[in-house]
């Protein structure tokens, strides 16, 4: 699975197709059995401009996937300083990407998944995660964490030595610094978008 980045904040729409017209690659790489798809993050700068920037992609046989940004813009943390109609047409085109373009085969990051935490970053503290068991985070010195919330170190690559959890254990981190791993790993089965528990930041 191979996924492409668009940075068109800075660009005139023609300008933009213009430096984009070797796109076509993507669909070499799908005749040739790769799985592509291109997203593109939600800055509040470009969302004013995302509709015809939507458009004119999908005119030309692509589809692009929104994803939540995740920061600070100016002096404002994201996504909770989305506006409702902002969050609206996020989750809009959300639903009109992926009824547009097959995500049948399993990502590392899954765009679809933003739905979930576009309203603020999400909380499994207690809840059972397999992060440990069947995911570790490995550093660039080698060190295998269990996840970027919680580093608890559990070996090293280079020792030879790491010890991995033999079942799954209640997260102890108090903001789940990546989602989608967090619902993919920690015990989320039956619960919706709304119910999955969000971090107050009053």
């Amino acid at each position: 699975m191979l996924t492409s980045f668009l940075s068109p904040h800075l660009e005139t729409l023609k300008t933009l197709w213009a430096k984009c017209r070797n796109i076509p690659g993507l669909f070499l790489l799908g005749n040739l059995g790769f799985s592509t798809y291109v997203t593109q993050v939600m800055y509040p700068s470009l969302l004013s401009r995302f509709d015809r920037i939507f458009d004119l992609f999908r005119e030309n046989g692509i589809i692009i996937r929104p994803k939540v940004f995740r920061g600070y813009y100016g002096e404002k943390r994201y996504p909770e300083s989305y506006t409702e109609k902002e969050k609206n047409k996020i989750l809009m085109y959300s639903n009109l990407s992926g009824k547009w373009e097959d995500m049948s085969l399993e990502t590392q990051i899954d765009p679809d998944l933003d739905r979930y935490f576009i309203r603020g970053d999400l909380l499994f503290k207690g809840q059972l995660c397999a992060a440990g068991k069947d995911f570790v985070v490995i550093t660039y010195a080698g060190d295998v964490i269990r996840c970027h919330g919680e580093p608890s170190k559990m070996g090293n690559i280079f020792s030879e030595k790491i010890e991995l959890f033999k079942e799954a254990r209640p997260c102890s981190s108090k903001i789940c610094p990546c989602p989608y791993y967090g619902l993919k790993f920690a015990e989320t089965k039956g619960r919706t978008a709304e119910s999955i528990k969000r971090v107050d930041r009053q």
